[in-house]
């Protein structure tokens, strides 16, 4: 029987990349996303890639398609790995604060994940999965503008790290994505520096290589991540106001990392 993995924001950039790496491998693929277009699209470009929709922010939505994937396991292989790739991004203006934007935020990047934890915790916690969970390496380190995309990303962090211990002597196996830049349509509108920038295919590569390895964390790219954490390391009035010089004012919205759909 063949190895099934579940991938939400597969429509598009990171997620449709990841599909496309495991199809290759010989994987048989669910993708999931709120555009069926999208989602079709990806699909049709690989016979063991099928698509089924889904709004992550809807807990009732995402316990009835675990179930669907499940009862599925027969005909599409049993489900091994699980890919919470799903997310949005939106800045915020310097100085600013606002509950809707952070509600936007949240409801996808973090309580989006946590509708699709909650059922697959639930009926695979004496089953082996493999549940990878995307971050950002934004989280390491406060940006300005990036309040909201950055704290739910830290928020998924602290979820993951929590769950693992949590999990720690059951068969589910928690992995941890922390991807810097990644070449989209949406990062193309960035108008600011984006070092270590990669492409999806990259990305993809690199993920499906260290979760074949089992690694708990998977951050990337190196030369990124380490001035990352010595900016971090830097006393707090030096590295405010760093961190302020070095951002410019962004578009309204575009993606820090990737262009991972809802």
């Amino acid at each position: 029987m063949k190895k099934l993995v579940w991938i939400t924001g597969g429509g598009s950039g990171l997620g449709a990349a990841l599909a496309k790496a495991h199809a290759d491998n010989g994987w048989q693929v669910i993708i999931s996303g709120r555009n069926q277009l999208k989602l079709d699209a990806v699909s049709s470009t690989h016979a063991s890639i099928s698509a089924m929709p889904l709004d992550i922010s809807n807990l009732q939505q995402c316990e009835v398609l675990v179930s669907e994937i499940i009862k599925a396991q027969e005909k599409s292989g049993q489900l091994k790995r699980v890919i919470l790739n799903a997310g949005t991004c939106e800045y915020i203006d310097q100085g600013k604060i606002e509950a809707e934007l952070f509600s936007r935020v949240f409801a996808t990047n973090f309580q989006g994940t946590v509708n699709c934890l909650q059922p697959l915790i639930n009926q695979f916690e004496k089953k082996p999965l493999q549940i990878a969970v995307v971050s950002s390496i934004s989280s390491l380190l406060p940006m300005p503008r990036a309040e909201a995309y950055g704290s739910s990303k830290a928020a998924l962090d602290y979820l993951v790290e929590s769950l693992r211990c949590s999990l720690f002597d059951s068969k589910i196996k928690l992995c941890l994505i922390q991807p810097g830049f990644i070449k989209t349509p949406l990062t193309e509108k960035n108008n600011f520096p984006m070092p270590g920038i990669i492409s999806a295919e990259q990305a993809a590569k690199k993920i499906f290589s260290a979760m074949n390895q089992n690694k708990p964390v998977i951050r990337f790219p190196k030369r990124l991540h380490w001035p990352m954490r010595l900016i971090a390391m830097l006393p707090v009035i030096f590295r405010s106001k760093l961190l302020q010089s070095l951002t410019q004012k962004p578009h309204r919205k575009m993606s820090i990392t990737a262009n991972r759909e809802q």
